[in-house]
């Protein structure tokens, strides 16, 4: 399932920088995630038929270096938080439950190629058992200050992909 990159919300610090790069033969929109400190982009949406039958929720990030640089390593992350309508809690205060971090993935070889980085996320909240349609609040990161995050510049994510079972 897609996540539309552009639709993210942001919080007022640590704030990723929203680019459109004019590409040889198309523009590239995403967000440049920075190198020195963690910065997070928060979606809203809807995991269609993800039941109780299903156990795993997989985060695919796609990304390139802004700079172009062909070595380095960076580290990306997820979380989510589900709410079924009608549950005892308040949308404002809910909690992201323990976030999962990637190990640190590979930059490229080609200069400003395209990397994939899968987040295979661990800890589901309630999404695992609750009903179908439950609202998920994802938060996926990037941990510039890891110390396996060797990559200097900033790592633009172009897509997101979430992946789970609809059976």
């Amino acid at each position: 399932m897609p996540i539309a990159v552009e639709s993210a919300r942001v919080k007022s610090t640590n704030t990723p920088e929203l680019v459109n790069i004019a590409g040889t033969n198309f523009p590239i929109g995403g967000y440049a995630m920075d190198a020195a400190a963690r910065e997070d982009l928060y979606f809203q949406t809807v995991l269609p038929l993800f039941g109780a039958s299903n156990t795993t929720l997989v985060c695919n990030i796609y990304w390139y270096s802004r700079t172009g640089q062909t070595t380095g390593n960076a580290v990306f992350g997820a979380a989510v938080a589900a709410v079924t309508a009608g549950d005892a809690v308040s949308m404002e205060a809910k909690a992201f439950a323990t976030a999962t971090s990637a190990s640190a993935t590979t930059v490229n070889g080609t200069a400003k190629g395209l990397t994939k980085t899968t987040v295979t996320i661990a800890n589901l909240d309630s999404l695992a058992t609750a009903a179908p349609w439950d609202e998920l609040e994802l938060d996926v990161f990037r941990d510039g200050a890891s110390g396996s995050d060797t990559l200097t510049g900033d790592a633009i994510i172009t897509a997101i992909y979430l992946e789970y079972s609809d059976s």
